[in-house]
């Protein structure tokens, strides 16, 4: 399913930053770009069934809005990846931003499982721009994995500003 996915970031991205620090939010998948003030985190987490397929969309947009291939679905048998974009990270004293993810699933039956850890974003701070985050977790369900409504959940914290923004986006698997 390819969406115009700049069609509500610009909303989610808004209730993102305004949402409290800690405070869970739901991904939608289809969103539009906003433009937050510096030290305002904000992120989506946004589910792709071609994760290479979204970065080189991504970086080949230039600045224009891109059009991302998002899904809430997959088959047994293949693939999701769950990629986060955010915006508004401090910056610490030398002009960069430390932005580190958790990624986790939530299974059918209630188990939580570890999934992919590590650094989204360690650079000079985007400027105010929407920005692909350099970690994500890509999971394949094969034919023994149960189907139903599996959740992905993404904890993003922000080192320099000690913010945390929990984010999930639902999957189901048939």
């Amino acid at each position: 399913m390819t969406m115009n996915f700049w069609k509500g970031l610009a909303l989610a991205v808004a209730v993102l930053a305004a949402a409290p620090a800690g405070a869970e939010t739901a991904a939608k998948p289809a969103a539009k770009a906003a433009k937050l003030p510096r030290n305002e985190l904000g992120a989506q987490l946004v589910l792709t069934p071609d994760a290479a397929a979204f970065v080189k969309t991504w970086n080949d947009a230039h600045g224009q809005a891109p059009q991302l291939d998002t899904t809430d679905s997959v088959a047994r048998g293949g693939s999701v990846s769950a990629m986060l974009i955010f915006n508004g990270c401090a910056a610490d004293k030398a002009g960069k931003c430390d932005l580190v993810a958790e990624f986790v699933l939530l299974t059918p039956d209630g188990k939580t499982l570890p999934l992919a850890a590590g650094t989204v974003w360690n650079d000079v701070v985007p400027n105010g721009r929407i920005q692909l985050g350099k970690r994500s977790a890509t999971l394949r369900f094969d034919a023994k994995d149960a189907t139903g409504a599996y959740t992905i959940k993404a904890t993003l914290t922000d080192r320099v500003s000690k913010r945390t923004v929990t984010l999930q986006a639902p999957v189901t698997v048939s």
